[in-house]
C-alpha cells in the first residue's frame, strides 16, 4: 500500500492548484456531503482521509443495546465532534467555490438543497458547515435527524432522494 501524499493537488503547466480551484460547483449527499464541503472550503484532503481511515471505528461504535432498542444505532455527537475538529466554525459563505448539498426534510417529507450560491434566497450562507454535513449524512436508523440552528425543520440523509446529486447540480448550474 502506498503512503498517503502530503496533499492532493493537480499540476497544470507547472502550477499546483488546490482541488477547489478546478471546479465551479462541488456537490455531495450523505457522506459525500462531508467530502464536498471540505473540498469547497479548501480544507486539506488528508484531514478527511484521516476521518474515514482512523475515526470511523469510533463514529460507528454501536450504542449499548442498539440492536434491540428504538432509536439510532450510533451516537451522532461523536461524528459532530470529529467534524468540528475539521470544519471549526466555518459556514457555507466561507466556501472557496460553490457547493451544493442534498438533504431530506423530515418534517414536511420533501427535499432540501443547501447551497453557497450568492443568489440563494434561503439564507444558507449563514449555516454551519458541520450542521449541513450532519443534516445530509443523518441516515435513518444510523443517526438522529438534525435541526440546524436558526432552522425549524429536521433533516435526514439526502441520499433518500438524491443518491447522486449530479442532476441537481446541472439544474442549479444552468
Amino acid at each position: 500500500m502506498s503512503p498517503t501524499p502530503k496533499s492532493v493537488k493537480i499540476a497544470i503547466s507547472g502550477w499546483a492548484l488546490p482541488i477547489f480551484q478546478q471546479f465551479d460547483l462541488i456537490a455531495g449527499t450523505s457522506t459525500g456531503s462531508i467530502i464536498a464541503l471540505a473540498v469547497a472550503l479548501g480544507i486539506d484532503v488528508n484531514r478527511i482521509i484521516d476521518l474515514y481511515r482512523n475515526k470511523s471505528e469510533f463514529i460507528f461504535k454501536s450504542k449499548a443495546f442498539s440492536l434491540v432498542r428504538k432509536g439510532p444505532r450510533y451516537d451522532q455527537n461523536v461524528l459532530r465532534t470529529e467534524m468540528e475538529k475539521i470544519f471549526g466554525t466555518k459556514q457555507l459563505r466561507d466556501t472557496k467555490t460553490n457547493v451544493l448539498v442534498a438533504a431530506t426534510c423530515l418534517d414536511q417529507f420533501c427535499h432540501r438543497v443547501f447551497t453557497s450560491f450568492s443568489t440563494n434566497e434561503s439564507g444558507d450562507s449563514e449555516l454551519s458547515a458541520v450542521e449541513v454535513g450532519l443534516a445530509s449524512s443523518a441516515a435513518p436508523t444510523y443517526f438522529s435527524p438534525v435541526t440546524p440552528q436558526s432552522q425549524e425543520r429536521s433533516y435526514v440523509d439526502g441520499g433518500l432522494w438524491a443518491n447522486s446529486p449530479s442532476l441537481i447540480s446541472i439544474l442549479y448550474a444552468n
